[in-house]
């Protein structure tokens, strides 16, 4: 898994020669992530369920889908120098219209891909002996919603339940 970066890379471009991946890389931050790390000068890889033309659909919170996707990228580029956690989901459900299973879908895209795919790519940068891991997350959390409740509990917010005061 060892890889070293090609000795004729392009001047002025800081993330020539670095693969890079981007979950929720499809569309929104994700995508203008993928647009600016390419920019740039890295090659860049989308990991999303509608990943566009140039990414891969997978699945972030599938623990068996993840590590095929990442060795594909590997077996492509022969390294994986970046990984931006951005996938993610926010469902505008008033707190009392929304379901366990809508908490579990939160859960799962927000929190445990960032795991799955970390742990995926993980032992291709230690042996490469480099690695940038980057997770994000939307600031929508802090705004306080009335009667939004997911992303705010994962966060340790309390519920927005008076129509515009927060409590903490």
């Amino acid at each position: 898994m060892t890889s070293t970066l090609p000795a004729d890379l392009p001047p002025g471009l800081p993330l020539a020669g670095r693969v890079a991946i981007v979950t929720g890389g499809g569309r929104g931050l994700g995508k203008a992530t993928v647009e600016r790390l390419r920019a740039e000068g890295a090659t860049v890889v989308a990991f999303d369920r509608d990943p566009g033309d140039d990414g891969i659909k997978v699945d972030v919170t599938d623990p068996a889908g993840v590590p095929a996707a990442v060795e594909s990228v590997f077996a492509a580029h022969g390294r994986i120098d970046i990984l931006v956690n951005n996938a993610g989901i926010y469902p505008h459900l008033p707190f009392e219209e929304s379901t366990y299973e809508d908490w579990r879908r939160v859960l799962n895209t927000n929190l445990d891909s960032v795991y799955i795919v970390t742990r995926a790519v993980y032992p291709y940068m230690r042996a490469a002996g480099f690695g940038r891991i980057l997770s994000m997350s939307s600031s929508t959390v802090h705004i306080g919603f009335p009667g939004l409740s997911s992303a705010e509990f994962i966060t340790g917010q309390s519920v927005n339940v008076d129509g515009g005061h927060r409590y903490r």
